[in-house]
């Protein structure tokens, strides 16, 4: 049976923590670029993120945020959802990351189900909680990226306290000191909620790092990549599969609002991208667009598509150039099952084969559990080994 080629993770698996993988890059990278908001902007690099995410972790710690507390991250895509999240992880809290379209009772929920009493947000997100204040009773302080004490679309709240973010970037910029293991929770991320209302997956922070490894063995990421990314940084495609693997490698991010099918092919162009990804539709949605002088001006090498439409990836190829396509198959729960293997000729419709080195699978019938017959339906069991 063909399955994923094994591989050795980059770090030992005592520090498959975003912690000790910054603070490798800082002693071996320090000034190599790492975080670009959009391609116009000036890149930060490794050491200048460190220093900016220990201020934000020491004044989070001297407003009562410690080891084990949850916090929420209201954000669109922008570098201080980044900065507040690798701070939270370094003080062995919990980011909560929460959809930027969520109102009322879908903004709620995950603000209770972590019971986060902290939550870092923007002045116009800050509105939605105002109708919903005497049904947060866990939520204490909020921390506003706009200046509160300036922007008139700030918010009042008869209870809530609201500070501005910039008060986070006065911290010391020394190390916090903490002590995070891998087996220690780093994030809560919010699951579609096809079913009800969103489900809340605690990932461990070695799930975290070995999710975002997968990632850099999948499209064979090195330290002279550049990945471009629009998707929402509160979802896991964005985080441990852009972000994280990025930092793993000592990789380039270059980061944009959200994504855009108008503006792909020019940022492709302009970001000097050598990696991207797609979700669903959006190879279908940037096909639609009519022709640009950028489509064939891009550097990229490969493209994570999942899935990847078998129909459209020529159609792809012929406009963009792009030749190289990788797919997987998981769920923010799991972590990657399958994967295409490098060079390995690829069925339609395939998201890979087993990581048999990581996960044993079953297809079982949901009603018995026995193991289905080769070629029927039956229900995906995994475990990790």
């Amino acid at each position: 049976m063909l399955t994923f080629p094994h591989f050795e993770p980059h770090f030992p698996r005592e520090s498959w923590t975003l912690p000790a993988v910054l603070a490798h890059q800082v002693k071996t990278n320090p000034d190599r670029p790492y975080l670009s908001w959009t391609h116009e902007g000036t890149p930060q690099t490794f050491a200048e993120v460190d220093v900016i995410t220990n201020r934000v972790a020491n004044a989070l710690a001297a407003n009562g945020i410690g080891k084990g507390d949850f916090v929420g991250l209201l954000l669109p895509n922008c570098l201080e959802f980044i900065h507040s999240w690798f701070a939270l992880t370094k003080l062995g809290a919990v980011e909560v990351g929460i959809s930027d379209a969520y109102k009322g009772s879908f903004l709620a929920h995950p603000l209770n189900l972590s019971k986060a009493r902290v939550l870092i947000t923007t002045a116009e997100l800050a509105q939605r909680l105002v109708e919903i204040e005497g049904d947060l009773p866990h939520l204490e302080k909020l921390f506003i990226v706009d200046d509160p004490e300036t922007d008139p679309t700030v918010p009042r709240f008869s209870r809530l306290q609201v500070l501005p973010y910039a008060q986070l970037m006065e911290g010391d910029t020394s190390p916090p000191g903490v002590e995070v293991f891998p087996s220690d929770p780093a994030a809560v991320l919010m699951t579609s909620g096809t079913t009800g209302v969103s489900k809340g997956v605690l990932m461990p922070s070695s799930q975290f790092y070995f999710f975002a490894e997968e990632d850099v063995q999948l499209m064979r990421l090195t330290k002279d990549d550049v990945f471009m990314t629009g998707f929402p940084l509160f979802h896991g495609n964005a985080q441990f599969l852009t972000v994280y693997p990025a930092l793993i490698m000592g990789a380039q991010v270059v980061l944009y609002r959200r994504f855009s099918a108008t503006a792909w092919a020019e940022r492709a162009h302009l970001s000097g991208a050598t990696v991207t990804n797609l979700l669903g539709a959006t190879m279908a949605f940037i096909l639609s667009q009519p022709p640009s002088e950028h489509d064939s001006a891009n550097k990229i090498r490969t493209m994570y598509a999942a899935p990847l439409s078998p129909e459209l990836a020529p159609q792809f190829t012929e406009r963009f150039g792009i030749g190289d396509y990788v797919d997987g198959f998981g769920q923010t729960e799991i972590s990657n099952i399958f994967m295409t293997p490098y060079g390995a000729k690829r069925p339609p419709g395939a998201s890979g084969v087993l990581v048999d080195q990581w996960f044993e699978a079953r297809l079982a019938d949901p009603d018995t559990g026995v193991d289905v017959p080769e070629g029927e339906t039956g229900e995906l069991l995994i475990r990790p080994k």
